[in-house]
């Protein structure tokens, strides 16, 4: 059905093909070459829009992968500067963290949600703005507890002797991840050009062999 199919919808691509070019008298050859040229130049283009989608859910579930490990490795490092109450430490960790693509912001926190390490010193001391977000948020740790427009909030606990002494949190920004969509996306549209020009210019030795 889908060869009878297939044919009829070639067959009248052929029709169409030799409706426009009857008056300059093309060869049978020419034409053939040309319907090669159109059927793989929109195959190489479905097959581009299909790779592109697939990239962009695959590059998003890396990146949160990615966001998740970095958030529990700074989480196991800031433990023992918070139960020495190391503020040196602890900032020292929350500005080398701040080094990291596309990490906008950093907290470390006590089991009162107070922060105890910030890039912003006047900060520390202080009640941790988004507490609601961590106590209503659920999941496995580290965890996504706010996802707006623009940031990416991952936290994860800081466990000492199986007990939960305080909370650690990643900001990431979104526009880093969108950029990385966005290469991704024009390396394929790249690849995707340049196979359509390939299958042009192997078009030209059939037409005119």
């Amino acid at each position: 059905m889908n060869s009878h199919t297939d044919g009829k919808k070639n067959n009248g691509l052929m029709k169409l093909i030799d409706k426009a070019t009857s008056p300059l008298k093309i060869s049978i050859r020419i034409k053939l070459a040309l319907v090669l040229s159109i059927l793989l130049s929109i195959l190489a283009i479905v097959i581009g829009i299909i790779m592109i989608d697939h990239q962009k859910m695959a590059m998003e579930d890396q990146m949160q992968s990615l966001a998740g490990t970095i958030t529990k490795e700074f989480s196991n490092n800031s433990k023992i500067p918070l139960l020495q109450n190391d503020r040196l430490t602890m900032n020292l960790l929350v500005q080398n963290l701040m080094n990291y693509p596309g990490i906008i912001n950093a907290y470390i926190l006590d089991e009162k949600f107070l922060i105890k390490g910030h890039k912003e010193l006047e900060k520390v001391g202080i009640e941790y703005y988004g507490k609601e977000d961590i106590l209503n948020s659920t999941g496995h740790y580290p965890r996504i507890i706010k996802d707006d427009d623009d940031t990416l909030t991952f936290a994860s606990p800081i466990i000492f002797k199986k007990t939960q002494v305080g909370h650690t949190i990643v900001i990431f920004s979104k526009k880093f991840i969108q950029q990385k969509i966005k290469e991704a996306r024009s390396r394929i549209i790249l690849i995707t050009a340049s196979s359509i020009i390939a299958v042009l210019m192997l078009s030209i030795p059939l037409a005119s062999g």
